[in-house]
């Protein structure tokens, strides 16, 4: 839940409702934090220090517990408007 700051991942139940944001702006200090999901935050490492720095289009996939990724187009990132752009 971007908009709450928490997660609920379906494989740790443990972690329903857990609010990540909150913890990680506690832990570093009141850092800007910003809550997306793995396909879209690996496809920002990528285009910013990995195999997509340079390229203005690009797509990133992460397979987990389901098929994720995130798209690079015209040299930003496009997570869309909620948070899925670039999943399977």
């Amino acid at each position: 839940d971007a908009a709450g700051g928490t997660v609920s991942p379906v494989n740790v139940p443990g972690w329903r409702g857990f609010p990540l944001v909150e913890r990680v702006d506690d832990a570093t200090g009141g850092l800007p934090v910003t809550l997306v999901g793995d396909g879209v935050a690996i496809t920002a490492a990528e285009h910013w220090l990995g195999a997509a720095r340079g390229h203005d289009n690009a797509l990133c996939m992460v397979v987990s517990t389901g098929v994720g990724g995130g798209l690079v187009l015209g040299g930003a990132l496009h997570p869309g408007p909620s948070g899925n752009a670039g999943h399977i």
